[in-house]
């Protein structure tokens, strides 16, 4: 998985966390919360993997907390964030949607947080941060998260509202692309590595060069209120150049048809234009299903204010 940020041109990369929509996202959540209900009654204790740590790291109470910017990982394992709250830090090292992370104290989205860490050399190949290097940025992000702020969590599966993403009546739009290389030593925006997004919550537009579309499923909770299941079935490399209209807060209860008579519902516009749901449909010939099915939700249950450097 890559990560989002939000800078103040409003657009979002995948080298970066996107914390832009954390907000909205915690409000669903806290809906959300009602409306799941328990699969297993047992809760999965968190399994410790093979301990990753970054070499150096420094964590300081900032003296603001901004939302809208996220934690940036760069190529040789370094990871920096200016008033980062630890939610975002958290839905990031554990490689969730913010809607799957609950509990934990207030402070956690009111204290911003300054951290730069930095991994031992050789530690992290060279090169674009592709998913393995990613998850072991991760790995060592969690174990930052225990050792300076005492971090315990586990895992719980419940069931809930999701979306499934599915091809379209139509069929699927895209090509696959022919001979990626996805081992890009120093990507630049005409050779980018693979699964980068540029995303504008502003503009409505979701650009990604080189990415499947699992990635797609991934970063689609970030732009609404439910986990997003990949079920298309595709494979390969696709260039992804999604728009649609900026949302309003009610637009996506008129997209799903929750307030909305079928005719609106099946051209997929409102008073505002064109919605996401339907232009993943017209532009690339897939399609969200509202459904219910497991949902794995990562708990917090200790979590301290950090030590010192």
């Amino acid at each position: 998985m890559k990560l989002f940020r939000n800078d103040q041109s409003g657009f979002l990369c995948r080298k970066c966390l996107f914390v832009m929509s954390l907000l909205t996202l915690m409000t669903a959540d806290a809906a959300h919360g009602k409306e799941l209900t328990a699969l297993d009654s047992t809760a999965s204790q968190e399994v410790t993997a093979p301990q990753w740590a970054f070499e150096v790291a420094s964590v300081k109470p900032s003296k603001s907390v901004d939302y809208t910017r996220g934690g940036f990982f760069s190529p040789g394992g370094k990871y920096s964030a200016d008033g980062i709250p630890l939610r975002a830090v958290i839905i990031t090292a554990y490689e969730i949607d913010p809607v799957r992370l609950s509990g934990g104290p207030d402070w956690l989205d009111s204290q911003g947080f300054d951290i730069d860490a930095k991994a031992e050399a050789g530690a992290i190949a060279p090169g674009a941060l592709d998913r393995g290097r990613l998850h072991r940025l991760h790995l060592m992000l969690q174990t930052l998260l225990r050792d300076r702020f005492q971090l315990t969590i586990h895992r719980e599966t419940k069931q809930g509202p999701i979306y499934e993403l599915v091809v379209a009546k139509g069929g699927f739009k895209l090509h696959a692309l022919k001979g990626v290389n996805c081992e890009v030593l120093n990507p630049t925006a005409a050779n980018p590595g693979c699964g980068d997004f540029t995303s504008s919550s502003r503009n409505g537009s979701l650009i990604g060069p080189k990415v499947e579309i699992r990635d797609v499923a991934w970063m689609l909770p970030r732009l609404m209120d439910r986990v997003v299941v990949d079920k298309t079935g595709i494979d390969g490399y696709f260039d992804i150049d999604l728009r649609w209209t900026i949302r309003t807060g009610s637009e996506m209860e008129v997209a799903d048809g929750r307030e909305a008579g079928p005719d609106r519902r099946e051209v997929g516009m409102t008073a505002q234009g064109l919605t996401i749901f339907a232009a993943l449909e017209q532009q690339l010939g897939l399609k969200l299903e509202a459904t219910r099915g497991p949902i794995e939700i990562v708990v917090i249950d200790h979590v301290e204010r950090p030590s010192g450097n």
